[in-house]
């Protein structure tokens, strides 16, 4: 006969048995409880300490627990590891539990499930980063993703395609991927998925369902008819149903705010390759830092709404040129008002992020805390308004920043009434509602702060009756408050009920006493279930502006990014460029723009008409010169001013690169093979109105088949896809080859028989590659370099 589990591991495992894929915090009194393998798996991810429980059948139980005081950052870890994480706690006390029977066990339940792409809590979230949720799915042959962040309430969605998944995924970046089972058993989107470190979360084919999705949308909206919120088709509406459905499972009944799903045009956008996205080093170094980054250098945001935004403008850049010039008209605005710019920049640095305290509000997590720095992001708010005040008017972007900021002063004014200055994360402390807001609080709140003024006057009044001088009164947890006196005095009175006789001392208590310590802890309770009340009703009046803060949230971000491009253009010297519908690419004095702020930089001119060859050494500066110009392209399109001393850049549609391959072991692939890969890319998508970057090509294999793979694509790019683009090669055949393409050198001096690298580009060919220099440099052996030399002066001879 089976053994029966106790009440509390019966429970346990109930719950466990729904939510088999996560690990099950349970709460057992001050602590959260991991049992069995979820104990196991915990106690080594974490380094805690791993203990056991006899169970009912007399063998031992694997366990594990975390104070739920510190919980928070043990499920940091976990969600970093790319773990979900139920949560149970007890929806009762002990004592409620009791009233329901002496054998009844605490209510407990899953309140909140944690997952990498659902968290909101600050401490979880990197405060300039986006926590993206993404969902892809495949419906008759089309593919969609749809991504949104819970924490801010942005929603989006767009059509894709296999071959676009890659670039999709490293524009987004989402924490967590919701992915039909049989999606994941194709060969090449697993192949594309090892290049990320994404959780990812698979659901049966009846959750991405396309009636279910339908019905998903126009519930969570409370619309009839999609068509309302635009025209999605079939796979983009069960991406977006997939995702809100999941939301709704892990959030336990909390409703989030999110926006309606906005389609992502790409041709509103810049395409910027994967392999362009890596080599450039848009956000990390190819090692992985942040440090030597493009957002790096230009990142001035001062707050966490714009660091976001800047991180969505770089991963999308645009392609319109009126937009573009909005946006640039701004910058120059800044740039031209010093002081003005000082005192927005001031105002800005001390706002909070609104956005996500917001959304916290709206799914009932927030804290006090929340709510006082809503407060403060509201104020400041206030201030850039009066200060914006004489733009009002204007028909430039300015103007519509000051009018989108919007009005708040009665919702701050109440706030201001009724919020405390506080860091408060636990509503059920206390202590976040101005007493004076309240008149009931006031009067809860005087006999609170008064408690101390009434138990010495009743003290004083029980010496006079005893005419013990010595004649205390005490609080502990267990008695809660007594009269105390040396047992050498004896009480007589009858208002005195003995409590406890010690060896030193007598304890007593009175009616009076009794009273007065029902009023101060009644008190005590009241003011936290009032503030409580309170707290929600403040709630409720802010939800009611949800979409007034909601757009001067963004409206913030994008006034930090303006004057935040400013500053980073009168700092480093940037120049604003000039964008339109040509297909110009020239600029005077380029530079790159993360190179330059860590060493002397030499800067280099580039008239990019059609097609440049650049030739030369390695280590003489030709990659640099290529990334320099595809990042102040894309600086451009950001609506930044660009490294230079003039730019004038005909609006680009897409930006391709392949600099410096690296080989792919784990999907099979050799360097070479990656290369063609790449450049496959580019000749196949590349347009009349796109850049392209390319670095040696054919480089890795005979040189015959590379210099003709070369040619071709060079033939190719010219005649096909009529893009600029600048090569940079060491196939000195190919600057002969080819009539149609201007020919560029970087500039190398000889000079006492060593080599120095100028790194100036000029017109001209390279005459030779300088290796065996390079290869000296490298800390090639000495024997090793004569030869190499010998032999280099015997084939140059034969030729």
């Amino acid at each position: 006969m089976k053994e029966k589990e106790t009440p509390a591991m019966e429970q346990y495992l109930n719950l466990k048995a729904y939510y088999k894929d996560y690990l099950l915090f349970y709460r057992l009194g001050d602590f959260y409880e991991l049992f069995f393998d979820d104990a196991i798996q915990t106690a080594k991810l974490l380094n805690i300490v791993l203990t056991k429980r006899r169970g009912s059948n007399g063998k031992h139980i694997p366990m594990c627990g975390v104070p739920v005081h510190a919980s928070e950052s043990y499920l940091h870890k976990l969600i970093d590891l790319g773990f979900k994480v139920a949560v149970c706690d007890q929806l009762e006390t002990a004592e409620e539990a009791k009233k329901r029977g002496h054998k009844s066990i605490v209510k407990r339940d899953v309140v909140r499930i944690v997952t990498p792409g659902t968290i909101i809590e600050d401490s979880l979230l990197d405060d300039k980063s986006n926590n993206y949720l993404a969902s892809i799915v495949e419906k008759d042959g089309k593919y969609a993703i749809a991504w949104l962040e819970l924490s801010t309430g942005k929603f989006f969605c767009s059509s894709t395609s296999l071959e676009m998944l890659d670039n999709d995924l490293l524009r987004i970046l989402p924490k967590e991927l919701l992915i039909p089972e049989k999606m994941n058993e194709e060969e090449k989107f697993r192949s594309i998925l090892k290049n990320y470190k994404i959780s990812i979360t698979q659901h049966v084919h009846s959750f991405f369902e396309y009636n279910k999705s339908y019905r998903t949308i126009c519930e969570f909206y409370g619309i009839k008819e999609l068509g309302t919120i635009g025209n999605l088709d079939k796979a983009e509406i069960i991406a977006c149903g997939a995702l809100l459905e999941y939301v709704k499972v892990t959030q336990r009944g909390s409703v989030p705010k999110l926006g309606l799903p906005k389609t992502y045009k790409q041709q509103n956008f810049m395409l910027i390759d994967a392999s362009a996205r890596r080599s450039l080093e848009l956000f990390v170094t190819q090692v992985g830092e942040k440090k030597g980054s493009l957002i790096s250098v230009i990142d001035n945001t001062l707050t966490a709404l714009g660091g976001r935004l800047l991180k969505q403008m770089l991963s999308s850049p645009l392609t319109c040129p009126r937009a573009i010039n909005f946006r640039l008209s701004t910058v120059e605005f800044f740039v031209n008002n010093h002081e003005l710019r000082k005192k927005v920049r001031e105002i800005l640095s001390h706002v909070p992020d609104i956005e996500r305290s917001l959304s916290r509000l709206i799914l009932a997590r927030c804290s006090p805390k929340d709510m006082h720095l809503l407060k403060i992001g509201l104020n400041k708010i206030i201030e850039l308004s009066e200060l914006l005040s004489g733009f009002c008017e204007c028909e430039n972007e300015l103007g519509i920043i000051h009018k989108n900021l919007g009005r708040h002063e009665d919702l701050y004014k109440l706030l201001n009434r009724a919020i405390l200055d506080n860091n408060i994360n636990n509503l059920k402390e206390g202590g976040c509602i101005d007493p004076q807001y309240n008149q009931e609080l006031s009067e809860l709140h005087y006999i609170l702060n008064n408690s101390n003024k009434l138990i010495t006057k009743l003290r004083s009044s029980y010496r006079d009756i005893t005419g013990i001088a010595t004649l205390k009164i005490l609080h502990n947890n267990i008695l809660g408050y007594y009269i105390e006196v040396s047992s050498n005095h004896k009480i007589t009175s009858d208002i005195f009920i003995l409590r406890q006789n010690l060896a030193n001392s007598n304890r007593y208590t009175t009616s009076e006493l009794k009273e007065l310590e029902n009023r101060v802890l009644t008190a005590r309770y009241a003011v936290i279930d009032l503030e409580i009340k309170v707290f929600n009703e403040l709630c409720s009046k802010i939800a009611e502006k949800y979409e007034q803060i909601v757009l001067a949230a963004s409206t913030l971000a994008k006034l930090d990014i303006r004057t935040a491009f400013a500053e980073l253009a009168v700092k480093n010297k940037y120049v604003k460029p000039i964008i339109d519908d040509s297909k110009k690419f020239k600029t005077e004095n380029g530079r790159h723009p993360v190179i330059e702020t860590n060493d002397k930089f030499i800067p280099n001119s580039i008239d990019l008409d059609g097609i440049h060859l650049i030739t030369g050494p390695n280590m003489a500066g030709k990659s640099t010169f290529l990334r320099q110009n595809a990042l102040i392209a894309i600086l451009a399109h950001i609506g930044s001013f660009v490294p230079a001393d003039n730019a004038h850049i005909g609006a680009i549609d897409k930006i391709f690169s392949r600099v410096g391959a690296t080989d792919n072991i784990a999907a099979g692939y050799s360097t070479f093979m990656v290369e063609m890969i790449e450049t496959a890319t580019i000749v196949n998508q590349a347009t009349e109105r796109s850049l392209v970057i390319l670095d040696e090509i054919g480089r890795g294999t005979g040189i015959c088949d590379g210099l003709s793979i070369a040619q071709a694509v060079i033939e190719h790019i010219h005649d096909v896809n009529k893009c600029r683009a600048i090569f940079a090669t060491h196939y000195n055949e190919l600057t002969k080859m080819n009539g149609y393409v201007k020919c560029f050198c970087v500039k190398i001096k000889e000079w006492e028989g060593k080599v120095v690298f100028l790194h100036e580009v000029d017109e001209g060919i390279a005459d030779e590659s300088y290796g065996i220099h390079v290869a000296k440099l490298a800390g090639f052996p000495e024997l090793v370099l004569n030869r190499a030399n010998e032999i280099f002066q015997t084939l140059k001879k034969d030729n």
